[in-house]
């Protein structure tokens, strides 16, 4: 497993450069793209940082995966949302998803986050699946992508409160 760990505040650069190998890697599963996102300035990058918390996950000096947890400012302080979830493709199908997953619920449910809500793009059986697999259910509610009404994504939302409900240990 890898080592995982949450990123501090002078580790910004950090987040864009696994983001950007992440889209380059691996762009049908994000809604934004490598050129996009490569022309973000530095004061842009800083600000997605602070957007939020962000996770990476190492496999000796390889970042190897990357989770982040924000909070919209409309939505309760008790809320998050999980994005950016990305596993680099040699190390897929090998629990690491998973575990990203259980660290950062259980850090969320330690902060005394009770709800947690994340967007998958329909289709996407693989991450659906594993959402599911830690307790997400679907809101029943798609919107269709910005810019491709052909493409919709899910709401998909954990609730930390259930005291029933706990993060699963890697198979």
């Amino acid at each position: 497993m890898p080592d995982i760990r949450l990123l501090t505040r002078d580790e910004w650069l950090t987040l864009r450069d696994i983001r950007l190998s992440a889209l380059g890697e691996s762009p049908q599963a994000f809604l934004s793209t490598y050129t996009k996102e490569r022309a973000y300035g530095d004061s842009r990058w800083q600000a997605e940082f602070t957007r939020g918390e962000w996770w990476v996950g190492h496999v000796g000096d390889e970042a190897v995966s990357l989770l982040g947890t924000t909070h919209e400012p409309s939505t309760p302080p008790h809320e998050r949302y999980l994005e950016y979830m990305w596993v680099a493709s040699a190390h897929r199908r090998s629990g690491i998803a998973l575990e990203m997953l259980n660290v950062v619920l259980r850090h969320l449910r330690a902060s005394g986050i009770r709800t947690v809500n994340l967007w998958v793009l329909e289709g996407n059986e693989a991450a659906q699946s594993l959402y599911k697999r830690v307790g997400f259910v679907s809101c029943n509610h798609s919107q269709p992508l910005p810019g491709q009404p052909d493409r919709h994504e899910e709401l998909m939302q954990l609730d930390l409160s259930d005291a029933g409900n706990r993060p699963e240990s890697p198979a």
